[in-house]
């Protein structure tokens, strides 16, 4: 079955969306998307403003409205944009808010500090002190649930993210190969794409036996 609810609130306009186990893909009034990750809630107010409510985290893909500006309100965070792609984890269980930017350009609010973030950009908010800090992206990030972005990331940090994201099994024959760095997007790609992606950017092989593991193999870096 499916593990999410959505239902029309009584305030004109609003939907509310509750993601427990599965993540929710959805688009809104104005053709934004967004990824609403599991144990996550978001109420959603699309007319004469954009405005979003949010508890956990959700990746925005928005949609270009210079009349109307989109807003995410995280506790004491509100983020505003006219059109660009970022994320934004408030789960209750986290010391902090974090806004993380893909593309575009995104203003974040938080008491009397402001910070405008671009694309590569992002901020922490700090629930105990009430600070609101520039921070700077890891090495491998992950927008949404499987658009990928690597930079200069060790592939030991690689295969470990693409094992938790596809669930599968991938082991380094060669324990060089981890020293490896790779820079590279990926946007919904399955894994076996991505795996020949790596393999010819390295110069490895990739074998899968029959019980769908995977091994990296080559002389490393």
């Amino acid at each position: 079955g499916l593990f999410f609810a959505a239902r029309i609130l009584l305030v004109p306009g609003a939907q509310d969306w509750s993601a427990t186990a599965q993540v929710i893909h959805t688009v809104l009034k104005d053709s934004s998307r967004v990824v609403l990750s599991p144990h996550s809630e978001m109420t959603a107010s699309i007319g004469d403003k954009r405005s979003i409510t949010l508890k956990g985290q959700a990746y925005f893909e928005v949609a270009r409205d210079t009349t109307k500006p989109f807003t995410v309100h995280a506790e004491d965070v509100l983020v505003t944009v006219l059109g660009t792609g970022f994320e934004v984890s408030a789960y209750d269980t986290s010391a902090t808010v974090q806004v993380k930017v893909r593309h575009g350009h995104v203003r974040v609010q938080a008491n009397d500090v402001e910070l405008d973030l671009l694309a590569g950009d992002a901020a922490t908010y700090d629930r105990a002190t009430h600070r609101l800090t520039r921070v700077t992206l890891p090495s491998s990030v992950v927008w949404g649930d499987r658009i990928l972005q690597f930079e200069e990331a060790p592939m030991s940090e690689v295969v470990q993210r693409l094992q938790t994201i596809y669930g599968v099994s991938i082991e380094l024959g060669n324990p060089a190969i981890g020293t490896c760095r790779l820079t590279a997007d990926f946007d919904n790609e399955s894994i076996d794409r991505i795996l020949g992606v790596i393999a010819d950017t390295f110069g490895i092989t990739v074998q899968k036996d029959a019980s769908g593991h995977y091994t990296l193999n080559g002389d490393g870096c």
